[in-house]
């Protein structure tokens, strides 16, 4: 089976919190025999593709230069609406970005599994 992950958040190093929950569940299927693919936010200076532990991810860079990136991770989405302007300014190439990613790995997999109301609505038009 191969099943793919959409979230807004995944760690990007072995001390991250963003989406460790996610990545755990993750792991959990990679050693129950499962192919995982993980499609989330890019990050400046973070790679676009690796494997973790046996979890495929694929980070989505969503503005350009990366290192102006301002929607994703930090404090979370929702708190770095309110704190950066250029965050609000990032949500169309967000969501572009993350759908061209999940539309891309969806003819790739048999489930897809998303986390959060955001997720959900990308993976549904992207489908």
């Amino acid at each position: 089976m191969r099943v793919l992950f959409v979230t807004t958040s995944f760690p990007r190093f072995e001390a991250d919190h963003a989406g460790s929950f996610v990545f755990r569940l993750a792991k959990y299927l990679v050693e129950a025999g499962v192919d995982v693919r993980v499609v989330a936010p890019g990050d400046h200076g973070y790679p676009g593709n690796e494997s973790l532990e046996g979890v495929r991810v694929i980070r989505k860079p969503y503005f350009r230069p990366r290192r102006l990136q301002r929607l994703a991770y930090g404090h979370g989405i929702p708190a770095n609406l309110r704190q950066h302007w250029l965050a609000r300014l990032q949500v169309p190439f967000f969501f572009l970005a993350m759908l061209l990613g999940v539309a891309r790995e969806l003819k790739k997999v048999d489930v897809v599994h998303c986390h959060w109301l955001p997720t959900i609505l990308l993976a549904k038009c992207a489908m």
